[in-house]
């Protein structure tokens, strides 16, 4: 029994409503819509010199458009009634919604790829030309220390699986090694001397593509060493991080006001300028942070 997978191209117009980019598809409208006028206006120029077959043409070309223009403005009004993701900062993506919404709501929210994830809401951030924007986060739980530990998880899985080819391969390489152990040298004419040969070059080829894999396996249990480190990440786009950079500016000050009564050494000449920009970076995330995630009762 055969199975048969059948590719189908998206068109110009499909890729373009996918885009859910609302002001391409108003601009491509508007380009129809010319594009109409100047059919129509075709079409009754053939047919008052009657020619029939460009006048057919020209109805059939607008009837298409006209079809086109239906279907860019449907996409418009589906696109403004769903909550789609708006990057508003580095880690941190907003609900951009058309609705109200109260803190604590569960709201589906849309990737520009058509996947629905259910977000719960916090705060409402800003309003900008009809709609509202809201922080979330996956009603799942997943963010980017999951999603960390998964790139982790996946690197340990390719590390496994290579380490097992590079032992499938050393395996392969030591096929002849009782032959080839004795060291005999190859006896050329001989009719051992094509079997010799070869079993010299299997097993050079399967020393090195032992070799090879071994030091794939290495390199993905580095990463995923990497990955596994930024599963404890904190970041803006988690709820934990008013928390985190309370701590981050208390540190900052602290080391700030050291370095200025002299507890702290100066290093060189911009310490105590660095250790302030430190202090305002800090600031400046703790605020964004509970802008995001606050409820108002941080500073109490």
């Amino acid at each position: 029994m055969k199975a048969t997978i059948e590719l189908t191209k998206k068109t110009a117009l499909e890729e373009i409503i996918n885009s859910n980019d609302i002001d391409t598809i108003k601009s491509l409208i508007e380009r129809k819509e010319m594009s109409l006028k100047e059919a129509e206006e075709n079409a009754a120029f053939y047919e008052s010199i009657c020619n029939e077959d460009f006048a057919s043409n020209e109805r059939q070309r607008a009837n298409r458009l006209i079809r086109d223009i239906e279907i860019l403005k449907l996409a418009i009004y589906y696109i403004r009634a769903m909550n789609t993701y708006y990057k508003f900062a580095p880690n941190v993506f907003l609900a951009k919604c058309e609705e109200k919404y109260e803190r604590g709501e569960e709201i589906l929210v849309t990737t520009k790829y058509g996947k629905e994830n259910e977000s719960i809401v916090f705060n409402l951030i800003f309003e900008k030309d009809g709609f509202y924007y809201y922080s979330i986060v996956r009603a799942d739980g997943f963010n980017v220390q999951e999603w960390a530990k998964q790139r982790a998880e996946r690197r340990h899985e390719w590390a496994a699986s290579s380490e097992r080819k590079s032992k499938q391969y050393f395996d392969k390489s030591n096929k002849d090694r009782d032959f080839l152990s004795l060291g005999e040298p190859i006896k050329v004419g001989h009719h051992s001397e094509r079997r010799h040969r070869k079993a010299i070059d299997d097993a050079w080829n399967n020393m090195g593509k032992s070799v090879e894999f071994i030091d794939k396996a290495n390199e993905h249990e580095r990463v995923a060493k990497y990955w596994e480190e930024r599963a404890n990440t904190i970041n803006l786009s988690m709820p934990e991080s008013i928390d985190f950079y309370k701590h981050k500016l208390e540190q900052a000050k602290e080391y700030h006001e050291g370095v200025k009564s002299g507890k702290y050494p100066r290093e060189h000449a911009y310490t105590l300028t660095y250790a302030k920009k430190a202090v305002n970076e800090a600031q400046k995330n703790y605020e964004l942070a509970k802008k995001l995630w606050g409820n108002g009762n941080e500073n109490q």
